[in-house]
């Protein structure tokens, strides 16, 4: 079996920024943009419900029947926020697929708004139910066997330690299925029609170098995440104190007027920076690896 090497495939989101600063840059700036639109729309939408939402203390043990009204209150606006997220990640990712396996195509910095980024969003959109449906199915599954051994066995000790097994085995389980279909954007982009199963040739007998990749390269966008927050929250406090530095942390988004304020606008350009590092460094070992193993570009 052809074999990639797992460091060159998590570190192909940096060469990606060393090589294509501009396309780089571009993309910051746009994500900076949609970022702050968005957050303008919600906040137009439902601000002050969302902030009263995200308000809720679990220690303080809230009424269970207002927290549940405030969802519900709150719901579509999650929804719509979920939505546009999903849509801006399968513009980016489609980016990143062209910029490593068509290096030559004549989009605009590698962005365009056309079928490839429709399907990409389809496909992403099927992973995330397909992965959720696997957690929530193995989920039930060692729910139903606790139960019938909990009447069997009573009170036994030996119940918790098979709870514990069957909660390693729903995230194991739930792991696995993220991995083997995690190349669903690769193969969709690349047949050009909607796909998971197209995944599962490319991942199969790779499954433990694909899920070192992914866990190098999520430890070193967590390094560079923390150094761009530090400095992020280093010039915030500049600007507006020990005050401004938790603003950085959590943004007031019950009105416009709290959330546009000196800080908010570094808060935003935090999160165009965070946004487009954590893009590269995610979503280009895929393709990266696809590359590897075709030939492809």
């Amino acid at each position: 079996m052809q074999k990639f090497s797992t460091t060159d495939a998590a570190f192909a989101g940096f060469r990606m920024v060393r090589e294509h600063p501009r396309t780089v840059a571009v993309w910051g700036t746009v994500l900076m943009v949609l970022s702050a639109v968005t957050t303008i729309i919600l906040i137009a939408v439902g601000g002050a419900e969302l902030q009263t939402f995200f308000d809720f203390d679990p220690s303080s043990a809230p009424d269970a029947e207002k927290m549940a009204e405030q969802m519900l209150k709150v719901l579509p606006i999650l929804m719509l926020s979920g939505a546009f997220n999903l849509a801006t990640s399968a513009i980016l990712l489609t980016g990143v697929y062209r910029m490593v396996l068509r290096p030559m195509d004549p989009a605009p910095y590698y962005l365009r708004l056309g079928a490839d980024e429709f399907r990409q969003f389809c496909a992403q959109l099927l992973y995330t139910l397909a992965v959720i449906g696997v957690y929530i199915g193995s989920a039930m599954l060692v729910g139903a066997v606790v139960t019938i051994l909990q009447k069997i066995l009573g009170d036994n000790p030996l119940l918790g330690l098979i709870a514990l097994l069957g909660l390693v085995g729903i995230f194991g389980v739930t792991i696995y299925a993220a991995v083997r279909l995690s190349f669903a954007g690769v193969a969709t982009f690349v047949g050009g029609r909607i796909t998971l199963r197209g995944s599962l040739p490319i991942t199969k007998g790779r499954f433990w170098p694909l899920l070192v990749t992914y866990l190098l390269a999520f430890v070193l966008f967590v390094v560079v995440y923390m150094a761009i927050l530090l400095l992020g929250t280093a010039v915030a406090m500049i600007i507006g104190g020990f005050a401004g530095a938790g603003e950085v942390l959590k943004s007031d988004i019950s009105s416009l007027q709290a959330f546009l304020t000196p800080v908010g606008v570094v808060r935003l350009v935090l999160v165009g920076a965070l946004s487009v590092l954590a893009a590269l460094v995610m979503f280009a070992p895929a393709p990266a690896i696809y590359r590897e193993l075709k030939g492809e570009g």
